[in-house]
């Protein structure tokens, strides 16, 4: 449940300092939750980077769903925005060979292959970001909790 709230965060809040910070909230929350329902309410530090893992993994998933959604229905307007991003640079970079190199680059990313190896490089990296951000949360939740106690 905390992985959906925090991709509902995320997604609400475009702002990409927002996404450093409540994707470690949300591993934080849930792992605040889990602890409160055991007796002793004492996790370690490694239980809590799990926990955040795991929450970072639902968050992930949900935030998936909507991505391949978007994919699905906006994807002409995806190619058009990469291809517009590669235009720019390829107008800002003076040496001739760089630009030979981009322009083939922009070509290859312009076919459905191309966007494909997009695609998956955007989903690995947003996974990495969700995982290691929420394992973080949920690693100094569970260490500031063992202080309190």
């Amino acid at each position: 449940m905390v992985g959906f709230f925090t991709t509902m965060a995320v997604m609400i809040f475009h702002f990409p300092f927002l996404v450093f910070l409540l994707l470690p909230v949300g591993g934080a929350m849930g792992t605040w939750m889990y602890a409160k329902s055991l007796p002793h309410g004492q996790l370690t530090t490694g239980q809590g980077a799990v926990l955040g893992a795991c929450t970072g993994f639902f968050s992930f998933l949900f935030y998936l769903i909507v991505l391949m959604a978007t994919v699905k229905f906006a994807r002409e307007e995806l190619m058009k925005i990469i291809r517009d991003a590669m235009q720019q640079n390829i107008a800002s970079n003076p040496d001739p060979n760089a630009q030979k190199m981009m322009q083939q680059m922009m070509q290859y990313f312009s076919t459905p292959e191309g966007f494909a190896v997009v695609l998956a490089f955007v989903v690995v990296v947003i996974f990495v970001f969700f995982i290691f951000l929420c394992m973080s949360g949920g690693a100094i939740s569970a260490k500031l909790a063992r202080r309190k106690h």
